[in-house]
């Protein structure tokens, strides 16, 4: 693929990431209003730890388990 059509694309699925983002979340502030938006705000965070905990856990498990198998082949 081209380097500039890669990065017109890139540049295009970011804007348009960050565009539904914010429409989403002024929508969400409007129904649940500012409170609401913060608590979702604050359980999404807490859940983005938790998966990054997790995945972190996860890899390091997975290294040393190939590097275990890998000593005794």
């Amino acid at each position: 693929m081209n380097f500039y059509k890669t990065i017109s694309q890139s540049t295009l699925s970011t804007a348009v990431t960050v565009l539904v983002g914010l429409i989403i979340t002024k929508v969400t502030s409007n129904v649940i209003g500012p409170e609401g938006t913060a608590i979702n705000g604050q359980f999404s965070a807490y859940q983005n730890l938790l998966v990054l905990v997790g995945t972190g856990l996860l890899a390091n498990g997975l290294v040393r388990q190939v590097s275990r198998n890998k000593k005794e082949s």
